[in-house]
């Protein structure tokens, strides 16, 4: 019987190692580019309930709690590689059509994907995506979130040609929706928020979407719930918004599309709003991908 046991037992082990270990992949990163990312996720890696993803290279882990009378959930999201970090796009710029932020999950192979930030549809700011710059209009009226080729995030409020020149860095995405919401530890001010030229209904409370560095190669995404969702949730204000990232840890964060925009998709299903039927269509993504084959 003792025997029998301890055959079970091993026989448990080395299922278990074998399904969520992936144990000696080879981690090499990927290049850049607008195609699709080289390899699926892997199924028996995500964790149940909605929970995560755990593989030799990335690492997802959601929470959900309510703050501001709102529900949220926080993904924390740990990579190996800069090149997990990409942008998908509905279509070729600068075309305008749109997918739901699911449909481009699929197309990407994302194993966590979130909607972008809109750029298509207004002509202004700096857009880098996947390290192809595509297009260069500074203006004040717009903060710009970096994203280097180390992984790390600048912010730049009210973005000037100089202050981006000014980084020498390479830069692998540029986005340009804001507004900032953490800049080194120090969250946006109420004065700094009605300041802003960003038409993000600064004082709505409504759906919001952050996304956020707390380390090295270790972010975080902060989805709110809002008046539509039908749970109650009040929904946040910018300032409100950066306030919940600062007090989770963000080092930098920066505002993108919210509103029914908002998505988080994770193992084919959208996890946020998910009361709400309406599925908007939106232009671009930014997605987490695996490097194990």
């Amino acid at each position: 019987m003792v025997m029998k046991l301890k055959l079970a037992c091993c026989l448990l082990l080395l299922s278990l190692a074998a399904n969520c270990a992936l144990a000696e992949a080879a981690l090499e990163p990927i290049p850049f580019s607008f195609d699709s990312a080289p390899y699926l996720p892997h199924e028996e890696c995500f964790l149940p309930d909605q929970a995560g993803y755990h593989d030799d290279s990335i690492d997802i882990r959601i929470e959900k709690s309510r703050a501001y009378d709102t529900d949220y959930m926080a993904v924390y999201i740990r990579i190996a590689d800069v090149s997990q970090i990409r942008c998908g796009l509905a279509a070729d710029y600068p075309s305008q059509k749109t997918a739901t932020v699911l449909t481009m999950a699929n197309r990407f192979n994302g194993v966590l994907t979130i909607n972008g930030d809109y750029f298509n549809y207004h002509n202004q700011g700096i857009v880098v995506r996947n390290g192809e710059q595509l297009r260069f209009r500074p203006t004040p009226l717009r903060d710009t979130l970096v994203i280097d080729d180390k992984g790390d995030f600048t912010i730049l409020p009210q973005t000037s040609k100089e202050d981006y020149e000014a980084l020498g860095k390479n830069v692998v995405h540029a986005f340009c929706f804001g507004p900032w919401l953490v800049k080194d530890g120090v969250a946006i001010t109420n004065e700094q928020i009605q300041d802003s030229e960003a038409n993000v209904g600064k004082n709505k409370h409504t759906q919001r979407l952050a996304l956020c560095q707390l380390d090295t190669l270790s972010y975080m995404v902060v989805c709110t719930e809002g008046p539509s969702g039908g749970d109650g949730s009040e929904g946040l204000t910018i300032e409100q918004l950066a306030n919940l990232c600062r007090d989770l840890g963000a080092k930098n964060a920066y505002n993108l599309d919210g509103g029914n925009s908002a998505a988080v998709i994770l193992n084919g299903e959208k996890l946020n709003n998910v009361n709400n039927t309406k599925r908007r269509m939106v232009g671009d993504c930014i997605y987490f991908c695996t490097l194990v084959p």
